[in-house]
Order: C-alpha cells, then sequence, then structure tokens
C-alpha cells in the first residue's frame, strides 16, 4: 500500500489543480490551459493549448506527449508509478506502494508546478475590472482586456477605450479623444495648433494658430489665451487685453494746458488735470472747482464756522465758491480787517470805532475856514478837542455839505471861532478878527469864521 505522505500529496496536487482551474474564463477546448485539469474529456494541455488526444473521455488519461521521452525519442516502457517495491524507487524520501492505486484508474494524473502554483497566487484578487482576464508576464501580473477596453496606465484595471466612450470629441470643439493615461478623455487637438494650458476645458488657439501682430512684444499661451506679452520697455499693455501700445514717453503726444499724457487704459491719451474737464481742451472747471478769472480752476472753499473767514467782522457767503465777506459797519477790505473811514482802532486796537468828526482838523479847500482842532482817543473813544483859543462854531453843518467844495468838509468845521475871551496866540495883541458882514455870502480878504454870536468874522 502506498505510504500516507504520498496520498496527501496526490491530495495536494488535485486541489491546486482545481484552484487554477478556477482562475481561468478561457474556453476549455479552445483556449488556453496549464494543466489537463482545464481542458475537457479527451483533451490534454499541450504548449498551454487544449490539444484532443482521440482517447475518449477519460479525464485523468495522461496524453503520450505529456510523458517524458528517452534518449532515442522513444517513450519508456514503464512509468515512474510503476516502478515496484522491489526496485526501491524512492520519492521525497517516502516508499511508494504498488498495491495501493494513485488515482481512480491505473494512469498518472498532470503533475502541477511550483510556477504553476506561484502565477496563480499572483492572479488571486485580480478582477480586471470585469473587462479582462489576468496573465502573469515576467513574473507580474497583467490584465488582457477585452476588444474595446484598455489598461494603458498598467493599474490592472480595463477601462472603455476612446473607440467605445461616446465622447463627442471633435473638430467643433477643437479637440480630439485621448486615452493613453488610461481613462479617455477629449484634450486639446495639438496637430491643429489648439491648447488649454489654463486645464479650463476649452480649447484655444496656439500663438502659432493665432497668428498675432505683437509690436514690442512676443506671443504667449501660457494662460490659456494667445496674446502678447510687451517685451520693449517702450511698450505696454495696462489694459491687458492682450495687445501691446507705446507708452506715453514713448508717445509723447502734445496735451492742452492743464492736461496731461495718461496711458493707464491701455492706450496713450491726454486727459484733463484735476479741476478741469471737456478733453482735450481742458478749459472748464470740474464740479466743486471755480475759476479764479485767469483760466485757473481752483478747489472750491466753503466758510469757516463763526465766520471766522471775515475775522467776526462780518458775514461769509461761500456760493461761488470762494468765501465772499460782507463786513459789518465801521469795517472794510476782502477779510474786515481794517476800519472804514469814518471810523478808527487807536482806542480799542483791532476793534472799529467811529472817528472824530470828518470836520475836525480838516484842511478844507477853497473859501471853507481852517479847523484847529485835533483827535484825542485816550478816553475810549475819539473826541475832538480844539487847540488853546479856539472853540466850536454855534453853526456846524452836516459833513458833505453844499457850502464847501471838498469830500467831507464842514464849512463850519469844529475848532473854527475865535474864542475872544482866550484869544489864540496869535491874536493875543490884536484879539480875534472883527465881525464880518451877516451877509452869508460874503467876501472876505481872509479867513471866514463863524462866531458864537452867530455872526461871521474874517480872519485878517
Amino acid at each position: 500500500m502506498r505510504t500516507t505522505a504520498t496520498l496527501l500529496t496526490a491530495l495536494a496536487v488535485m486541489v491546486m489543480a482545481a484552484l487554477i482551474y478556477s482562475c481561468s474564463t478561457e474556453d476549455p477546448v479552445s483556449g488556453g490551459c496549464i494543466t489537463a485539469f482545464d481542458c475537457e474529456d479527451g483533451y490534454s494541455c499541450i504548449g498551454g493549448e487544449c490539444v484532443n488526444n482521440g482517447g475518449g473521455g477519460d479525464t485523468d488519461k495522461v496524453d503520450d506527449a505529456d510523458l517524458p521521452v528517452g534518449d532515442d525519442g522513444e517513450a519508456p516502457d514503464e512509468t515512474p508509478d510503476e516502478t515496484t517495491e522491489e526496485e526501491g524507487p524512492e520519492e521525497d524520501g517516502l516508499t511508494v506502494d504498488d498495491d495501493q492505486p494513485v488515482g481512480e484508474g491505473d494512469e498518472t494524473p498532470d503533475m502541477v508546478t511550483d510556477a504553476d502554483v506561484d502565477d496563480a497566487a499572483l492572479c488571486s484578487g485580480v478582477t480586471c475590472g470585469g473587462h479582462g482576464t489576468c496573465k502573469v508576464e515576467g513574473g507580474v501580473a497583467v490584465c488582457q482586456c477585452y476588444e474595446g477596453y484598455q489598461d494603458k496606465d498598467g493599474d490592472n484595471v480595463c477601462l472603455v477605450n476612446c473607440a467605445n466612450s461616446g465622447l463627442n470629441c471633435g473638430t467643433a470643439t477643437h479637440d480630439k479623444c485621448d486615452d493613453s493615461s488610461g481613462m479617455p478623455k477629449c484634450v486639446c487637438d495639438p496637430v491643429a495648433d489648439y491648447q488649454d494650458n489654463d486645464e479650463n476645458g476649452t480649447c484655444l488657439p496656439t500663438c502659432a494658430k493665432a497668428g498675432l501682430t505683437c509690436t514690442g512684444g512676443t506671443c504667449d499661451d501660457s494662460t490659456g489665451t494667445a496674446k502678447c506679452t510687451c517685451t520693449d520697455t517702450n511698450y505696454q499693455d495696462n489694459d491687458n487685453n492682450g495687445t501691446c501700445e507705446p507708452t506715453c514717453a514713448f508717445a509723447n503726444p502734445s496735451c492742452a494746458l492743464h492736461s496731461h499724457c495718461d496711458d493707464a487704459g491701455g492706450t496713450a491719451t491726454c486727459v484733463c488735470d484735476d479741476g478741469y474737464i471737456t478733453p482735450p481742451a481742458c478749459t472748464t472747471c470740474d464740479t466743486n472747482f471755480h475759476s479764479d478769472g485767469s483760466g485757473n480752476c481752483l478747489p472750491n472753499q466753503g466758510c469757516q464756522p463763526n465766520n471766522a473767514d471775515c475775522n467776526g467782522h462780518g458775514t461769509c457767503s461761500d456760493s461761488g465758491g470762494v468765501p465772499v465777506c460782507s463786513c459789518f459797519t465801521g469795517y472794510t477790505g476782502t477779510y474786515c480787517t481794517t476800519c472804514a473811514t469814518g471810523y478808527q482802532d487807536q482806542s480799542v486796537p483791532g476793534t472799529c470805532l467811529p472817528d472824530c468828526n470828518a470836520s475836525c482838523a480838516q484842511n478844507p479847500l477853497l473859501v471853507c475856514p481852517d479847523s484847529h482842532g485835533h483827535c484825542d482817543y485816550s478816553g475810549g473813544s475819539a473826541v475832538c478837542v480844539c487847540d488853546q483859543g479856539w472853540e466850536n462854531p454855534s453853526i456846524i453843518l452836516p459833513v458833505n455839505g453844499t457850502f464847501c467844495f471838498g469830500e467831507q468838509a464842514s464849512p463850519a468845521p469844529e475848532c473854527s471861532d475865535c474864542k475872544i475871551s482866550d484869544p489864540p496866540p496869535e491874536y493875543l495883541a490884536t484879539g480875534c478878527p472883527a465881525d464880518c458882514d451877516s451877509n452869508p455870502v460874503i467876501t472876505c480878504t481872509g479867513d471866514c469864521y463863524y462866531h458864537t454870536d452867530g455872526e461871521k468874522y474874517c480872519k485878517p
């Protein structure tokens, strides 16, 4: 009888053969095989193909082509399994009992090699995505994809190829199908000079296809759109429209007064300065600007609080774009900083108060008498003080009276009467002049004065 070890060996061979058979998806008749267990009854595995051995349906029968041959090319008379116990063959140190059959019949099954076992292990779990079969090549499991599928990225997953992908790639979109990455997809057709360098899914012409004339620069399509990139410092593309235009410095246009060249918009052109509008002349003042009367536009200014523009001595108005003062009584000037005629600030600096009467210390014209007085501000207000020996006449006509000729001159000025009781130094010896004729239109050889008695006197 055969030993227990021999039976275990045979059992292992049968299990491995069944495992290999289960991995094969090929037709067992016309497809590939590894052992005879991969073929139907009556077929043997020869050179990886199932070949009819012409012997009927015994699946365990070994074809003569599977048996070893001698040096003369003939098969030996006896098989290794028929060696008698007396001959003492040993296999892996175990004695074979010739009384115990190895198989169900008298014939030996095909042997499974270690290489077959290793190949089966490599393909274990490799499904090829359900669209191919696993095969070991060079010790590596690879997928043989079914027709219409491919595994160009070598990840052992068969995906549909371009021909069967259904992708709508073509001339309308300037692209074509490509499955070289293992996944079919539409890519821009480089032969037709189209690109998608920004990877936004849109194929646009390359620089070669676009045919741009880039004066002052070179064509660049790295951003996905072919456009000119300015390389000459005399050119710019400030509006980023892919066209190089001369800079202001290079174009040097002739701009009118109150305007300047600007190329920020992509084209060198003359624009108005701040405060001016209506190019190219730029002669009109913009909103919130006003003309100074000389063709210049100045920013509008508003009145400061509390009429500070008028120094507190007038009312400010800025309706014309510049503060304008309307001065209070006694003040004058653009900003009301000086005293008007008839007012003074000697008694209180900075504050315009009434001055002495205009007839005090006047020098009248023609026949108007002189005044012998002066203004005094020591008391806080202007007072006309008569010189020694002179006093005010009894009648003093209003300023700008018609009797005398001269601006703001009174026909009877203050301090114009000779004081009879205390004559001035020039009349100490003779006394005040004698009384004139009471006729108001009197011709005197000297100056004429009104006296306190209402009569006129003539100065010799």
